[in-house]
């Protein structure tokens, strides 16, 4: 009977779950991931530690150990749900493949500047380019910039402006407007063009 107990409380758990992920992330899809998990943890861990404490009293009413109160089974439950976010988050990155030879436009700039792509932007006539090691303008139309992107996950967020989204650290809207932070302190206007597709990544 217990065994069935548990299958039940499982089960029921794995389908809460779902419907209430699914329903944060059409609500709240412009939050971001982290956001999102944080909130989505919160929800099922309340909603859930009342019927897991009614299950454990049950379970323990034969036996004279200490059973967690309903605040840990909240915590319990809510440290369950960021862990299976951060499990996913692991499962779904890809791996780099080994030895990828840079991009081309990488290999465009100064020895001393190649390394992990940031940003891209216009300058007049110039690109100019942000890695983790600086940065640099190479005198280029914008679209061939783009089109020797090749292999880096990356989108073109703006008419002037590309982003690595590795290198997205969150974002933010102002009066309609949403920008992204970048891990070099930039922020990145969002073109009305390019919004759905980049809130579409964001909550991917």
């Amino acid at each position: 009977m217990r065994l069935a107990m548990w299958a039940v409380f499982n089960m029921g758990a794995i389908v809460l779950g779902v419907i209430v992920r699914l329903g944060m992330w059409r609500l709240l899809r412009t939050k971001g991931y982290w956001t999102i998990s944080v909130l989505t943890s919160a929800v099922l861990a309340l909603s859930l530690a009342g019927p897991l404490h009614v299950f454990v009293l049950f379970l323990a009413e034969e036996t004279q150990q200490r059973i967690p109160s309903l605040v840990e089974n909240v915590m319990i439950l809510f440290s369950i749900g960021l862990g299976l976010s951060s499990l996913r988050i692991l499962l779904d990155r890809p791996e780099p493949p080994e030895d990828a030879p840079p991009p081309r436009l990488v290999r465009r700039l100064s020895p001393g500047v190649r390394g992990q792509l940031i940003r891209c932007a216009v300058d007049d006539h110039y690109v100019i380019v942000v890695t983790e090691q600086g940065e640099e303008q190479l005198l280029m139309r914008f679209s061939d910039a783009i089109s020797e992107l090749e292999g880096v996950d990356g989108l073109r967020v703006h008419r002037s402006h590309w982003v690595a989204m590795d290198a997205v650290t969150g974002h933010a809207n102002e009066n309609g407007r949403l920008f992204l932070l970048s891990k070099d302190g930039a922020r990145i206007p969002v073109s009305r063009n390019y919004r759905q597709a980049v809130e579409a990544r964001l909550s991917a």
